[in-house]
């Protein structure tokens, strides 16, 4: 009776045991998408270019438990948690100092940051799949225009200092300009002003307006740009066709349209696939953004024939 009981007992240690193995072994596979070292899930993200996703939960929270099976293990948020963001759960009773360095004080609460470390979104309470998924798409748009950026950004950086070192080890010759007396110089003609004076690098490097200035002047293609500085100016004449508008500053949808160069404005600007564009009016930028390709099909403009609102003479600092 007693080496009866004993086996009993015996079996179910071992049943319980195994019960506990196997518990424990499927949490970690529903986990499997999930981090739970916010350091670990930084690194991973900063090293894949892609956004962090912070799902603070607590075992006490009922809207979290809803969340936690409804939404966080759909196969559409495990496809997104493996292809577009790295996601970390953070227990709001453990990490209390993860908990106040992003200001949490409702649960559920969902963080998502980019690669750089800058706060993208931030929403508090239970999210539906559809909203969460639209959330977790808003992110990693966010974070491929960073990236994207950021990649233009060096590659200009390392151009520029590229540049400069060969300069710096190839001066170019220096040369004196001699003008017989005899000769009169002509008169200043008109000239036309691209970009309106805005900095076209800086333009193309930061996406922001800046004003030139005439001591840092360029022509190209019959119209002169200004810059902010000496580097921007030579950044631009060695790589001209990256900066400047397209179709010599015309509006192509009025182009492919009517077959007429008319030249556009800074006023209304777009960029697609990296190369700037000016439109005569802010109905053609629109219809431009719905079919790019349609109208950047065209890549000849005689400069003689673009129609012109006013021609510029100079530029005031």
């Amino acid at each position: 009776m007693i080496s009866d009981r004993f086996s009993l007992r015996a079996a179910g240690v071992i049943l319980g045991v195994l019960l506990v193995t196997q518990t424990g072994l499927f949490a970690k596979a529903k986990d499997k998408f999930w981090r739970h070292s916010l350091s670990e899930a930084q690194t991973e993200a900063r090293q894949a270019g892609k956004p962090l996703l912070l799902h603070f939960h607590a075992s006490w929270c009922g809207p979290c438990k809803q969340m936690e099976a409804e939404v966080l293990h759909t196969t559409e948020v495990k496809r997104a948690l493996c292809d577009r963001v790295v996601g970390v759960k953070i227990d709001f009773d453990q990490h209390p100092e993860i908990v106040e360095k992003y200001g949490i004080d409702s649960i559920p609460a969902d963080v998502l940051i980019s690669p750089s470390g800058k706060l993208l979104t931030k929403s508090v309470g239970y999210q539906a799949k559809n909203a969460y998924l639209s959330i977790l798409a808003t992110a990693e748009k966010k974070t491929f225009d960073e990236v994207m950026l950021a990649k233009k950004a060096a590659e200009a950086k390392k151009l520029a200092e590229e540049r400069a070192l060969a300069q710096k080890n190839n001066p170019a010759p220096k040369v004196n300009e001699i003008v017989p007396e005899e000769i009169v110089a002509p008169k200043k003609s008109k000239l036309i002003v691209g970009l309106d004076g805005y900095c076209p690098v800086t333009l193309w490097r930061t996406r922001e307006w800046n004003k030139g200035k005439t001591a840092f002047g360029a022509d190209f293609q019959g119209v002169r740009f200004y810059f902010n500085s000496l580097a921007d100016r030579d950044d631009f004449l060695a790589e001209p066709t990256r900066y400047a508008p397209q179709l010599l500053g015309c509006d192509p949808v009025a182009l492919w349209e009517t077959e007429r160069a008319i030249a556009g404005t800074a006023k209304y600007a777009a960029f697609f696939d990296g190369e700037l564009y000016l439109f005569n009016a802010v109905a053609n930028r629109d219809r431009f953004k719905q079919s790019p390709p349609q109208f950047t099909k065209t890549r000849h403009v005689n400069l003689q024939d673009i129609e012109r609102a006013d021609t510029r003479i100079g530029m005031k600092d």
